[in-house]
């Protein structure tokens, strides 16, 4: 049985209006989508999830890199992300330590077939409002039973609390860019919770092609694809070049002139 849930603090007509708002925020969506939009589903549901607390212990090997010279060479990069292109050499040098911390509330969801990568945008989470589960809550809403156990959840929640090391690691670490060789984490302390989040599950159709998007029952906020104009995206790159041709145009017959 759930450990508690967090109530529905929207209701439909409300999601669905953050919804619109939502889309017709985003750039570049198709004009003809904003005006014919048609939610084909959209449901209200408590979704299981398993969170984890946990002690860790990591041992790293790392190499630590300060920029030097103008030469270009490589890539910029945050620990595993690439920025850009680097506009200096580096100069390396291994670093080797260990932290510890704890992770607080790391989020699995435990049903299946849902949009994990969204949902996961939908964080952070109000645990304060956390109830003790009763009937009352869950009376006219879809609930979905865990499909992940909690050995699996737990294993998706290591993966996520790699993430979390690795951004303390390059923290620790220094320098003006970092690569990571090695680690080695060791968990203590292990607590898990399993809770249902209120959330809506919801889709649309445009040109026959069907979209999911996401809305957090709690803090109203929305997660989703939505789909490209590609006629809006080269008029947009093509008034910024016409822009950066006659800026350059003036600097230049301004200087011809002085």
């Amino acid at each position: 049985m759930p450990q508690g849930l967090i109530p529905f603090e929207i209701d439909t007509d409300m999601a669905k209006s953050l919804f619109r708002s939502w889309i017709r925020k985003k750039w570049f969506v198709s004009p003809k989508l904003k005006r014919e939009l048609k939610v084909r589903k959209f449901h209200s549901v408590y979704v299981p999830f398993w969170t984890f607390d946990a002690d860790f212990y990591c041992e790293y090997v790392a190499h630590r890199g300060y920029f030097r010279g103008d030469a270009p060479k490589g890539d910029i990069r945050f620990g595993d992300k690439t920025l850009g292109q680097m506009t200096r050499q580096v100069d390396w040098e291994l670093v080797s330590g260990e932290l510890e911390a704890k992770h607080n509330d790391i989020y699995v969801v435990a049903a299946k077939g849902l949009p994990e990568f969204y949902i996961d945008r939908l964080e952070p989470w109000d645990l304060s409002k956390l109830q003790a589960f009763q009937n009352e809550y869950v009376s006219g809403y879809h609930i979905q039973k865990y499909q992940i156990d909690l050995e699996q959840g737990f294993k998706k929640a290591k993966e996520k609390g790699k993430d979390r090391v690795k951004l303390l690691i390059y923290g620790e670490v220094g320098g003006d860019t970092q690569k990571l060789g090695s680690m080695e984490i060791r968990y203590s302390n292990i607590q898990f919770r399993h809770i249902l989040l209120p959330l809506f599950v919801c889709s649309y159709s445009f040109k026959e092609v069907y979209y999911q998007f996401v809305v957090n029952g709690q803090t109203k906020e929305v997660q989703g694809k939505a789909p490209k104009s590609a006629l809006q995206i080269i008029l947009f790159v093509s008034v910024i070049v016409m822009a950066v041709i006659i800026f350059v145009g003036f600097v230049y017959f301004s200087n011809m002139q002085l």
